[in-house]
């Protein structure tokens, strides 16, 4: 039950709940990323508690690619470890996956995910489908 609340606040960011959720506790990051912060409410405490719970089952789906950030962030289509396993440079901390994308050719920029990435992480974004309408991602 807290899980799906979780999952609930990760998915249904219009909703009520998840805007007061988020502003009180993770205004600049999101469900995934939030910490428990200091004088937490009952709730708050109780969802946290399955936040590992939500992130070992979450995913992102790419659009875009402008929300979602490159490191540290479950986007990967792979059951066991949907993050980059690839060492991540300091500079680059804060890079997007627009940034691995050719959006005008509709591609992975392949030279750039094979200068940063492992092949395990290079096989796996390669995988994922770059779509036409680039809407946000979810």
């Amino acid at each position: 039950m807290l899980a799906k609340q979780g999952w609930r606040i990760l998915n249904e960011s219009n909703t009520l709940v998840s805007a007061i959720m988020k502003a009180k506790y993770f205004p600049n990051t999101d469900f995934l990323s939030a910490q428990l912060g200091s004088n937490p409410s009952y709730v708050w405490r109780s969802i946290m508690s399955a936040q590992e719970t939500v992130r070992m089952g979450a995913r992102r789906k790419i659009g875009d690619g402008a929300d979602t950030k490159v490191w540290g962030v479950p986007w990967l289509p792979d059951k066991e470890n949907g993050c980059l396993t690839s060492y991540m440079p300091e500079r680059l901390r804060e890079s997007r996956v627009q940034n691995l994308m050719d959006i005008e050719g509709q591609r992975w920029e392949t030279d750039i995910l094979q200068d940063i990435c492992n092949t395990r992480d290079v096989e796996l974004i390669l995988r994922i489908p770059i779509p036409m309408n680039k809407g946000k991602d979810a």
